[in-house]
Order: C-alpha cells, then sequence, then structure tokens
C-alpha cells in the first residue's frame, strides 16, 4: 500500500513540475520576445536620430543657399564669379527633393516603430487609433483588425 502511495506522490511531484517547467520555459520566452523588441525599437530609434540630423542638415543648407541666393552672393561665394541665380533655383531644387525623400524615410520608420509598440495605424492616412477602433475616426478607412493568439492551454 505504501508503494502505491508513494508512486502517487512521485507522479504527482512529475506532473507538478512539468507544468513548473513548461510555464518558466513560457516565461523566459515571453521575457526574450520583450527584449527583442526593446533592442528593434532601440536600433530604430537610433536610425530616426541620423535621419532627423540628416534632415536638419538639408534644412540648413536650404536656408544657406536662400540666404545667398536673397543677398546676390550666391554664386560668386560657391563659384567666385558673378553668374545667374538657375544654380540656386536648381541646388534648391535638389535640396526640396532630398528632403521629400528623407521625410518618407523618416515617416516609414515611424510607422514601423509604432507598429512593433502595437499601435494600430490606419493604412490610409496613417493616424494612430485605438485597438477597439474598427474604421479609422479620421478617414473612416477601415482598419485592420490583428488576429490574436489564443495561447491559452488547455487544462490538464
Amino acid at each position: 500500500m505504501m508503494d502505491e502511495n508513494v508512486k502517487k506522490f512521485l507522479k504527482s511531484i512529475s506532473y507538478t513540475a512539468t507544468i513548473a517547467a513548461e510555464e518558466a520555459k513560457a516565461a523566459v520566452q515571453s521575457a526574450g520576445k520583450a527584449i527583442n523588441q526593446k533592442t528593434e525599437l532601440a536600433k530604430m530609434n537610433v536610425e530616426l536620430l541620423g535621419l532627423q540630423a540628416d534632415m536638419e542638415e538639408i534644412f540648413c543648407e536650404l536656408g544657406r543657399t536662400l540666404f545667398l541666393m536673397n543677398t546676390g552672393s550666391y554664386n560668386s561665394v560657391l563659384h567666385g564669379e558673378a553668374d545667374t541665380e538657375e544654380p540656386a533655383r536648381h541646388r534648391i531644387n535638389t535640396l526640396l527633393v532630398q528632403a521629400g525623400e528623407k521625410q518618407q524615410e523618416i515617416d516609414f520608420l515611424n510607422a514601423k516603430v509604432k507598429t512593433t509598440k502595437g499601435i494600430n495605424i490606419c493604412p490610409v492616412c496613417e493616424r494612430a487609433c485605438e485597438d477597439e477602433d474598427v474604421f479609422c475616426p479620421a478617414c473612416g478607412a477601415k482598419l485592420e483588425v490583428p488576429v490574436e493568439k489564443n495561447d491559452e492551454k488547455p487544462e490538464v
């Protein structure tokens, strides 16, 4: 009789240890995912800072070019001779194109950060929406509803 009780006790301990091990594994995996997400967010934020610094350089060059063009010294400062203002206009157009491209990169990365953080973004107007929103409150577009995973395990 005692051997049967010991077997039941050991079986119960084994079962409890298995459940505890599975829960510990799930906790470690969850922590790993959180760490990976934080690492990705940090990388994206560093990239965003670089893009914003690039944008500031473009804005500074735009301002400098406009100032020199307005004072009539753009060509003499850059080329050492008086010429038409066409090169300044060309330079401004080039800088505006660069600024537009840089802004697209910034917008894309900002959307990626929001997605990584789990913020629901409207695919049309790119506005942050609440999780329970089915339609964007700003433009009315239908939002993609994220599929939630059912991580619950059946009870044994």
